[in-house]
């Protein structure tokens, strides 16, 4: 077991193993995106070079463990991988002695004493702490939160990739707020017809009332860090195909979610929709619903739209449509990519 600690200087490129730790519902998805796309910037992603090393990010189903650790680096010599989990085990030295990798781990925690939980927890020999997001602070800062926890652990990428950071982030949020099986609580009680806990006024409360789910995902889908992985991997940042995001995720999520998925409500909860109406009695055509959104494609390629030129700036490539985030044009240095014939982002449709 070690005590994390926080370096006085640390540069998390010089690492091959990033960890993500957090509870549910403490934010952890997002703190461990964030460290995802940063690990493939500071990499090589966008850079004329292309990656010094490969990058892969995703979930970790088996925990902490040393013998996971060494697992992994036996499996992947040489490479960078960024993965989250909810869970640390005391499982020992890995059996046949192989060596554990120093990793770096990023926390997300709602408690007080952050330093009291993470001694409680056994984490194996050779870590290191890359940062803590508190829940509260995180809530309160929002975007702001990127730059100041990552900043000084991530040095070799440049104020203005943080600034595209940010941008992609900003969609991803709402997206993963507001969609599907990982939506937040109170969506997911708002889609069924019941009150939720959190008020108006509370900064965790996502109003994904206000947006055009539609549009918020092509907006992710033509930001510079979306176009650059896909010039490279031709797909999302996730390593697990289940978790990759993909264009009518939120039409199709959210419907299956009308319908019963992800929904598993408690008896007093099943006694009050019974009493007062149940929207899964009325299930909606997923298909019918969101065939406007090409869910058919594996990859989500950036749409094509016409858009007017303007003097001094690179041709557009993408729908110049309202929305609530704001655009930065793309870099005359990005590769051409082949466009799917689909429809454009339509006007406000009900989720």
């Amino acid at each position: 077991m070690v005590l994390l600690a926080r370096p006085e200087t640390v540069n998390a490129s010089e690492y091959e193993l990033l960890m993500q730790y957090g509870q549910p519902r403490t934010a952890s998805t997002f703190d461990f995106m964030v460290v995802c796309v940063l690990a493939h910037l500071s990499h090589g992603l966008g850079s004329p070079g292309g990656y010094r090393k490969k990058v892969s990010c995703g979930f970790e189903p088996k925990g902490i463990s040393g013998p996971r650790f060494a697992a992994l680096a036996a499996e992947h010599p040489g490479e960078v991988r960024v993965g989250k989990a909810h869970q640390v085990f005391d499982l020992g030295a890995p059996p046949d002695g192989a060596p554990v990798p120093e990793a770096l781990y990023f926390v997300s925690s709602r408690q007080e004493d952050v330093a009291a939980e993470l001694a409680a927890l056994p984490f194996p020999e050779r870590g290191a702490l890359g940062g803590v997001q508190a829940y509260d602070e995180f809530v309160e800062l929002g975007l702001a939160s990127i730059r100041r926890n990552f900043r000084a652990v991530f040095p070799d990428v440049s104020d203005e990739q943080f600034l595209m950071v940010r941008e992609y982030m900003a969609h991803w949020d709402v997206l993963r707020q507001c969609c599907g099986g990982q939506a937040a609580r109170s969506v997911v009680a708002q889609l069924h017809g019941l009150k939720t806990r959190k008020r108006s006024w509370q900064l965790d409360r996502p109003h994904c009332e206000l947006y055009d789910l539609d549009v918020v995902e092509e907006a992710l889908f033509n930001t510079t860090i979306w176009r650059w992985n896909f010039a490279a991997a031709g797909q999302g940042f996730w390593r697990d195909k289940e978790a990759q995001m993909r264009r009518g995720m939120c039409c199709f999520g959210n419907a299956e979610m009308h319908n019963g998925g992800y929904f598993n409500p408690k008896e007093g909860v099943q006694e009050y929709l019974r009493a007062h109406g149940d929207p899964r009695d009325h299930k909606i055509d997923v298909k019918a619903a969101c065939s406007h959104r090409n869910y058919q494609s594996d990859y989500v390629e950036p749409i094509h739209v016409d858009c007017p030129a303007r003097p001094g700036f690179p041709p557009c490539r993408g729908p110049r449509v309202a929305q609530p985030l704001g655009w930065d044009d793309w870099p005359p240095s990005l590769p051409p990519v082949n466009h799917l014939d689909i429809h454009p982002p339509g006007p406000h449709r009900p989720r």
